[in-house]
């Protein structure tokens, strides 16, 4: 079966509803901790942003571990609370954005490599089953009071020392509160597919080194 970007969220469909919680618990958490602290002489809680980002993913791997494990996961340990999912043949990366854009790797080499998915052609990315391994991103930003949204992404290069982001296919990820993930009969063909090729190359400023983000 062609991996799609609709194939993919249907194949992830069991774990997108225990990543959303786990993000979401992650926030509110982290707020709760925060709040409670008193501000710095600019008013700052904390006065590094990427405190809270470390919090909510500390927090976020405690809650997904606890789940219960409403499916079977393995998650690697990554430097500076960084999370990462293996899943069915998938190895998928959380990583947060404050403004919805899909940020290159930055000046990590662990995280230049995992974008690094040379693919001899889009064709060949078609063909794989379970037989085959592919990188995911699972980009997040926070859009409410506890709540989150993300886009999944399927990376083929970060170039220009992380500034760079090139990927195969983009999709955001509907809430599991609000909406279901396309059933397998939504899912467009390959010849829908290959009319339109979905590349995204994007040209950002690097807001952070720090391997977890």
């Amino acid at each position: 079966m062609a991996l799609t970007a609709g194939v993919v969220l249907h194949r992830l469909e069991p774990l997108i509803s225990p990543v959303f919680s786990a993000l979401e618990d992650g926030v509110l958490r982290t707020d709760e901790i925060l709040e409670s602290l008193a501000p710095n002489s600019k008013g700052e809680r904390p006065p590094d942003p990427h405190v809270r980002a470390a919090l909510i993913r500390m927090f976020a791997k405690q809650t997904l571990d606890d789940s219960g494990r409403q499916c079977e996961f393995i998650r690697e340990e990554l430097a500076f609370c960084g999370l990462l999912v293996i899943f069915d043949s998938f190895r998928i990366r959380v990583l947060k954005t404050s403004d919805g854009c899909l940020p290159g790797p930055g000046r990590s080499i662990t995280r230049q490599r995992f974008f690094q998915q040379s693919f001899d052609d889009y064709l060949e990315l078609q063909g794989l089953d379970e037989s085959g391994e592919v990188n995911l991103i699972v980009y997040w930003r926070i859009v409410g009071k506890n709540r989150i949204a993300a886009t999944l992404a399927c990376p083929k290069n970060g170039t220009d020392r992380g500034r760079w982001a090139e990927f195969y296919w983009v999709e955001p990820i509907p809430h599991p509160a609000t909406a279901a993930v396309l059933d397998a009969d939504d899912v467009l063909d390959e010849e829908e597919l290959l009319e339109d090729l979905p590349i995204h190359l994007l040209d950002l400023e690097l807001t952070g080194t720090a391997e977890g983000e």
